[in-house]
């Protein structure tokens, strides 16, 4: 095979996971659960960069190119200034660069290095607790921060398991990719340009779900939990990082930035409240300062 004999010219893609990702995904347009690959049968599909994802009902057609699978219909409505953030060249190239730490050092009130928080969510996941060939879904993953780290553990593990990561951002995205290749693990994420408000994945698809501080973007924030505890499998866990409203004087600094940017910002015991409304049963939480890491089961 040329992709064995030319690894440095033809690098490996993540297009040798979209025959395990059909069976998980519905059709953003009808709903349905029946796709079809249109591929040029002449290149091997692990260094495949472009085909088209059809479905058998409807006849809609999703592009894949250069590791991305684009489901997003129609252009999401109502966004929030910080959701807009996310289609800016300048924002999309630095998020995860420096500011990310920067912000996280100070909502922990303590450093919190990207690794720092890496390792945090790796332990909530309990991977010893997963079957032998498990399936993450990584929401609103940005540049890709958490979907990475797990499938770097993933590799160490040597298991057969995969990310699907999604974000409404192509620019996003894009970086995603090529950090994910630049950390040697494009062959274990499936990138999904999709609104995880109206999630494109089957009922009970995946292990687990992750979504790191997206929970504060979203413009409805219970839609993202219930998308979340309808794709999870029975025994599944939801692993979140977000931000909440700790007293007083936080709850007007952060009212402002609400009114501003159009994050939200909830108590715990709210964010709480919103967990267990879809049936979700928190078994570890964690608080620093305004943030709160939680691991939810089904």
């Amino acid at each position: 095979m040329l992709a064995d004999l030319l690894p440095e010219i033809h690098p490996l893609t993540n297009a040798q996971l979209l025959p395990r990702l059909l069976p998980l995904l519905r059709c953003s347009s009808c709903g349905k659960s029946q796709f079809e690959i249109h591929r040029d049968e002449s290149t091997d599909l692990d260094i495949q960069n472009h085909c088209v994802v059809v479905c058998d009902a409807c006849k809609s057609c999703f592009k894949y190119e250069n590791g991305i699978l684009e489901m997003l219909v129609e252009k999401t409505p109502g966004l929030s200034v910080a959701q807009k953030s996310n289609f800016i060249g300048l924002v999309a190239n630095n998020y995860q660069k420096g500011w990310r730490s920067w912000c996280m050092t100070m909502f922990c009130g303590q450093k919190c290095t990207n690794a720092m928080e890496a390792e945090k969510i790796i332990q909530l996941i309990e991977f010893d607790e997963l079957p032998g060939i498990p399936v993450f879904v990584d929401f609103g993953t940005s540049h890709g921060f958490y979907a990475i780290a797990i499938a770097k553990k993933l590799k160490e593990m040597n298991s057969a398991g995969f990310v699907v990561a999604i974000d409404f951002s192509k620019k996003m995205l894009r970086q995603a990719a090529a950090a994910a290749e630049k950390n040697l693990v494009s062959e274990k994420i499936i990138w999904l340009l999709a609104d995880v408000e109206f999630c494109p994945l089957q009922n009970e698809s995946t292990e687990r779900v992750t979504c790191g501080g997206s929970l504060n973007e979203y413009r409805h924030p219970e839609k993202a939990i219930r998308e979340s505890a309808r794709i999870l499998k029975s025994d599944g866990s939801y692993i979140t990082m977000n931000l909440f409203r700790k007293n007083v004087i936080t709850g007007w600094l952060l009212h402002f930035v609400r009114l501003t940017t159009g994050l939200v910002f909830h108590s715990q015991k709210n964010w709480n409240r919103l967990f267990a409304d879809v049936g979700f049963q928190i078994s570890q939480q964690e608080t620093k300062g305004i943030v709160m890491f939680t691991a939810s089961k089904k």
